[in-house]
Order: C-alpha cells, then sequence, then structure tokens
C-alpha cells in the first residue's frame, strides 16, 4: 500500500513546526493591527463629534504598540494564572476556578483596554496610560456594573450557542474536537 503522506525527519518536523509558529504570529500580528487601525478609526469619529478634524494616522503605531504591550500583559497574567491552575490541583477543582477565573479576567481585561483607549482618544498620547488606565479600573470598578453584566450575559449566550453546537454535531456524527480548535480561534478573534 502507497503511502500519502512522505514521512518526516526530526529536523524537517522542527522546521514544519517553526513555519506553522511564525505563520500563527504573522496572522496574530495582522488581526491585531487590523483591530488597531478600525479602533484607531471609531477613536478619531467620535472625538471628530467635539473637534472638527482631518483623520491623521501619525499616532497609529503608538496605538498599535500600545495594543501590543496590552496584549503580552493579558497574556503573561493568563499564562501565569493557568500554570497556578496546573500546579497539582484537583481536576474538578481545576475546571470550576478555571471558568470563574476566566470570566473575571475577561470582564478585567476588557475593561482595561476600552479604559486604555479611551484615555489615548481624550489625549492622543500614549505616555502613562497603561499605568493611569489600570489606576483608574481599581478606582471605578463599581461604575462599570452595567457592562460586566451585559458582558457576563454575551459571554452566557456564547456558551451556550457553543454547546449546543457541540451537541448538534455530535448528533451528526462529526468530530467535535475539530469544532472546538475551530471554534477556540474564531472567538479569540471574535473577542479581542
Amino acid at each position: 500500500m502507497a503511502r500519502l503522506v512522505p514521512s518526516l525527519t526530526a529536523s524537517d518536523g522542527i522546521a514544519l513546526s517553526f513555519s506553522v509558529i511564525a505563520i500563527m504570529l504573522l496572522d496574530f500580528f495582522i488581526v491585531l493591527f487590523l483591530y488597531s487601525l478600525f479602533k484607531y478609526s471609531v477613536l478619531y469619529l467620535i472625538r471628530k463629534m467635539e473637534k472638527n478634524s482631518e483623520l491623521d494616522f501619525r499616532m497609529l503605531p503608538r496605538f498599535y504598540g500600545m495594543n501590543l504591550i496590552l496584549v503580552a500583559i493579558f497574556m503573561a497574567v493568563y499564562l501565569a494564572i493557568g500554570g497556578i491552575l496546573q500546579s497539582g490541583l484537583q481536576e474538578q477543582f481545576i475546571r470550576t476556578a478555571a471558568l470563574v477565573l476566566s470570566v473575571i479576567y475577561f470582564l478585567f481585561t476588557y475593561t482595561w483596554l476600552n479604559i486604555a483607549h479611551s484615555l489615548f482618544a481624550a489625549s492622543w498620547k500614549t505616555e502613562g496610560i497603561l499605568r493611569k488606565s489600570l489606576s483608574l479600573l481599581f478606582r471605578k470598578i463599581p461604575s462599570y456594573g452595567s457592562v460586566y453584566v451585559f458582558s457576563i450575559a454575551v459571554l452566557l449566550g456564547f456558551g451556550i450557542a457553543y454547546y449546543l453546537a457541540g451537541i448538534g454535531l455530535q448528533k451528526f456524527g462529526w468530530d467535535v474536537q475539530v469544532f472546538v480548535q475551530i471554534f477556540l480561534t474564531a472567538s479569540i478573534k471574535f473577542f479581542f
């Protein structure tokens, strides 16, 4: 019987792994840049309502850089929380804690991101914005109650849709693991 997949040597496998990682990173940087461009344009349109001015992209690289720093901070904290949860705790506790912490973490990062973007739009400067936005976040947590309730409702709806789609796929005999991978990738891009 003929082999349809060529065999790979160890060096080929490593090269393939680096290629896949490079493509994933490129995809991440492109998606983050497109998000930054769109958000920058929206912030400009909001600012234009109070002050008439032309769209100027000179601050876009700084805005993109600020978003890169925020994502790096979010990822570092996320990996630290994941590492703590994986440090020998019981599996049932890990699932529950991960769910609760994920919702809290999502709300925290979403709010911090929006405060940072609002401060940027107010001054069109990036100096000190991360520090100021983090300080405001902790001082104004109660005032974000309605945003948190709405966000939890969206997450709950998203979770229900995910669960129902998984059940539907299982009934038709589809491989749910493929769906989970596609869904997670799409979810990350959608929510970010």
